[in-house]
């Protein structure tokens, strides 16, 4: 007798799930397979964050079907077709109809990749602004910056009604409208901005958008706030007036108080991209000192002005304008009392200082952009200007007695065009962006024994960034290559006078000609449950240097490879694990190319090096992160190490009455690891929200004074502990533990 085992060869079904209505991706949705015609369920599950879904049976089954349902949707029916395994469906919402069914309002929802949060339940009579209520979700983090985090990663996007109004100066919008005004926050995750380049470019960051209540649109709505106060006598003034409408949003603002808050940091640009790679460097550094342990609003006196205006226009069917025009003006005196010890190998150096200053900063800012965001066309153009004057006067007592002054102007100017055109599955783009900034900077010291010295330095740079990309789809790879050139033109002139010149030259008049040509493929794949992106840039850096005051002159060139990848799995629809790493090359700081001394201060000397070696900069990390909006539950956890070798450090070393500040080229090694973890939950039954932090980070190095090397490890760790309780809908309780 004979037997034959035989084993049914099984098959996997896949395919994604998406809104009939806007496209995006829907989680939570059961699939179960079922067979024609019967309820009976054979196997089953559930679609992930990204809409995925994956199903496993018998490949010899026939007539068997796919049943996908969700509340709020109506249920769709798929026949499983032989030698087919890709099956993606969009659903349609219905409405769902329930009979003697109680419905409690939850505090937050999910919709595949939005987590909506219900204002009004976190929002108190107490809160003032958005931010205030911002602060008492969970999940969401608001830093002293003003800057906002979601589960501990950066926000790419701040809309009001789908509409990017504010450019990245969000924290105007969060600490101007009222809560009341709000009726919910979406977050979207790994939200991509360009509808274009959907698919083919994957973002890890989210996005939030301010859901207005019915009542609040389309009409003018204001609020005003004034209060003063006596001995001495303070005051604080608000007024705000805004309209959103369909086609058209403004939103104006008028600011002014003396009670230590600076309002014209609300104006920061808390969204910015590559405008750091053009900035300059702050030579002259005059400015109050400040105690560490308190809040400066509490120990300083000041006057503060704020204007704003932020308007959008809908000028065609598919392209809004907007602009935003501020000005701020910050006045702050101060007082500040200090010491200072130094050790050295052979004597120990005391000085003490007893500061008064007097600081005036004006900034005006305005700027003008014309976007289209379509699924086949994205268009955007952005002129920006930015001036800004600061003023500072300080008398100092002590072991340097003086009086010294800076005028610090600051102009700069820009337009960014970006425009990106889709086909199918394959899009085209070009990007260009012209920056021109300059700092005319100047510098008095008078001395108590009636020395002077006077500091001049301008330094000026246009930066230019010309990029060109092609990419393609194909499910489920994205494939872009991308061919730029960037152009980076600095001048710096400089005169000290009043000074020995036997301490070294007190001049400068350098100029850099830097360009870099670069070629960027890149790889991204999304599937089911894994999402990679890995990038291989290449790219030529050829620089000129010029000293015209010797007549040298410095030309070398880099080849340059610095590649980075990303990884990111769901390994469930509420747990996810990424990965990150990259290896680059530092390039030289052209901005550090001087050897003329120039007085940062009345203590203080500063000296460049001419050094055209490489770094290098390895990083890694790893972040785990956990949300489960129904329970109000989010939490993440990451570590990380970064290492970084440098051909130059800078020095440290007494020059008589001076420090003086040098770069030397001496190769340091620098390695850092961190971890920081958070935990943020909503309990509905009290009330409130408990978020647990803790954060660590160790660092290795060497540090330099008088050339002598001094290495060493710096460890910081912190915890942290805030309970925010809802008591009543007019009172609302904060506590705050920290320990550092």
């Amino acid at each position: 007798m004979t037997g034959v085992a035989a084993t049914a060869q099984r098959v996997t079904l896949s395919g994604m799930v998406t809104d009939g209505a806007n496209g995006q991706p829907i989680a939570g949705v059961l699939v179960t397979v079922r067979p024609s015609g019967a309820q009976k369920v054979l196997a089953f599950t559930q679609t992930m964050a990204n809409g995925r879904f994956e199903v496993t049976l018998t490949a010899d089954a026939t007539d068997r079907v796919l049943y996908f349902s969700m509340m709020g949707y109506a249920a769709r029916t798929l026949p499983i077709e032989k030698g087919r395994t890709t099956y993606d469906v969009t659903l349609k919402e219905q409405a769902t109809a329930l009979r003697e069914v109680v419905i409690r309002a939850l505090s937050i929802h999910e919709r595949g990749d939005t987590i909506t949060y219900i204002v009004s339940r976190f929002a108190t009579t107490a809160d003032r602004s958005l931010g205030d209520v911002l602060k008492k979700m969970p999940g969401i983090e608001v830093e002293k910056s003003g800057a906002i985090t979601y589960n501990g990663k950066a926000i790419n996007k701040f809309y009001i009604e789908g509409k990017d109004m504010l450019e990245g100066r969000y924290g105007i919008a969060t600490n101007n409208i009222h809560p009341s005004d709000v009726g919910s926050v979406e977050v979207m995750e790994n939200h991509q901005p360009v509808k274009a380049l959907e698919n083919i470019s994957f973002s890890q960051n989210p996005a939030i958008n301010i859901r207005l209540k019915e009542d609040a649109k389309a009409r003018w709505v204001g609020t005003a706030k004034a209060a003063v106060g006596a001995s001495p006598f303070l005051w604080e003034g608000e007024l705000a007036l805004m309209r959103f409408k369909r086609k058209s949003q403004t939103l104006n603002t008028l600011k002014s108080n003396n009670t230590g808050r600076d309002v014209t940091r609300e104006a920061a640009l808390l969204i910015d991209g590559e405008r750091a790679e053009s900035a300059l460097m702050e030579h002259i550094d005059v400015f109050p000192d400040r105690l560490r342990a308190i809040d400066g609003d509490r120990s300083r006196f000041n006057r503060s002005h704020l204007v704003t205006t932020n308007n959008l226009w809908g000028v065609s069917k598919d392209f809004d304008l907007t602009s935003q025009v501020t000005y701020g003006n910050h006045r702050l005196t101060s007082d500040v009392a200090s010491s200072q010890t130094y050790f050295l190998d052979d004597s120990t150096v005391f000085t003490e200082s007893d500061e008064h200053t007097l600081s005036r900063r004006h900034t005006c800012t305005g700027d003008i952009t014309l976007t289209a965001n379509t699924t086949s066309l994205y268009v955007r153009n952005k002129l920006q200007v930015d001036l800004r004057w600061d003023d500072t006067q300080q008398t100092v007592r002590g072991t340097y007695p003086n009086h010294q002054a800076a005028t610090l102007p600051r102009r700069s100017f820009s337009d960014e065009l970006e425009l990106i055109r889709r086909h199918g599955r394959r899009a085209y783009s070009l990007r260009s962006l012209n920056v021109y900034r300059a700092h005319p900077h100047r510098l008095t010291v008078r001395r108590s024994d009636g020395d002077e010295q006077q500091q001049r330095v301008e330094s000026s740079v246009f930066y230019t960034h010309m990029h060109t990309a092609l990419s393609f789809y194909f499910d489920p790879v994205a494939l872009s290559l991308r061919a730029g050139l960037v152009g980076t033109w600095r001048s710096l002139r400089s005169a000290l006078t009043g000074l020995s010149d036997s301490l070294g030259s007190l001049r400068n008049d350098m100029s850099t000609r830097r360009l870099r040509l670069y070629v960027s493929p890149e790889l991204a794949y999304r599937h089911a449950d894994l999402e990679a992106t890995v990038r291989l840039p290449l790219s030529l850096l050829p620089y000129r240097h010029t000293d015209r005051i010797t007549g040298r002159t410095t030309t070398r060139g880099h080849l340059l490879f610095a590649p980075t990848a990303y990884i990111q799995w769901y390994l469930t629809s509420r747990l996810t694990l990424s990965l990150d790493g990259r290896l680059s090359p530092i390039a030289p700081d052209e901005q550090t190319f001087y050897e003329g001394l120039i007085l940062r201060d009345y203590r203080y000397l500063s000296q460049g090096l001419i050094d055209d070696h490489l770094g290098q900069h390895i990083s890694a990390d790893i972040t785990l992160r956990y949300r489960y909006p129904l329970r109000a539950l989010f939490a993440h956890a990451s570590a990380g190490y970064m290492q970084r070798h440098q051909p130059r450090t800078v020095d440290s070393r007494f020059l008589g009455a001076y420090l003086l500040q040098t770069t030397i080229p001496e190769a340091t090694d620098t390695r850092s690891w961190t971890a920081d973890a958070s935990l943020s939950k909503g309990l509905d039954a009290l009330r409130s929200i408990v978020t647990l932090s803790a954060s660590f980070l160790s660092t290795r190095g060497t540090a330099y004074r008088n050339r002598v090397p001094t290495f060493f490890t710096s460890t910081n760790r912190d915890a942290s502990c805030k309970l925010s309780t809802r008591l009543a809908t007019w009172c609302n309780t904060a506590y705050e533990l920290s320990l550092s």
